[in-house]
């Protein structure tokens, strides 16, 4: 079911939930300057007026801060360049806009069937408690 529920498109489409705190989005930017991407596929919904993001919000504006970087100090061949490298974001066609928190997002997209997404949900929650 979940070739049905799920689509991936380019991470530029799609808005943060959430707010972020500057900190670690600085840290991640660094990060992500010198290791490139590594980590999953963020998760975006389309609540009706374009995609959100249900996950990365820290990521996604991490690479906004590179790209801008980019555009100013190099040009927009590099900005083009930082963008064509952005992680996929995987987006469900499962209705979350209730869920309160990521496991009543992970517990409906598994009775959904949406195995993919599920997926990364699950893997999101698993190091956001190793984070904290």
């Amino acid at each position: 079911m979940s070739a049905e529920t799920t689509r991936t498109v380019d991470g530029w489409l799609a808005r943060p939930i959430n707010g972020v705190n500057r900190a670690e989005v600085r840290r991640l930017a660094a990060s992500i300057a010198r290791r490139g991407w590594v980590g999953r596929p963020l998760i975006a919904n389309d609540w009706g007026n374009g995609l959100v993001l249900i996950t990365g919000s820290h990521r996604s504006a991490a690479l906004g801060i590179l790209d801008r970087l980019a555009r100013r100090y190099y040009g927009s061949a590099l900005a083009d360049r930082v963008r064509a490298t952005l992680v996929p974001v995987v987006v469900t066609t499962v209705d979350l806009t209730d869920a309160c928190d990521d496991d009543d997002r992970l517990v409906m997209l598994r009775e959904a069937g949406d195995t993919v997404a599920a997926g990364i949900m699950a893997a999101e929650i698993e190091a956001n408690e190793a984070w904290l």
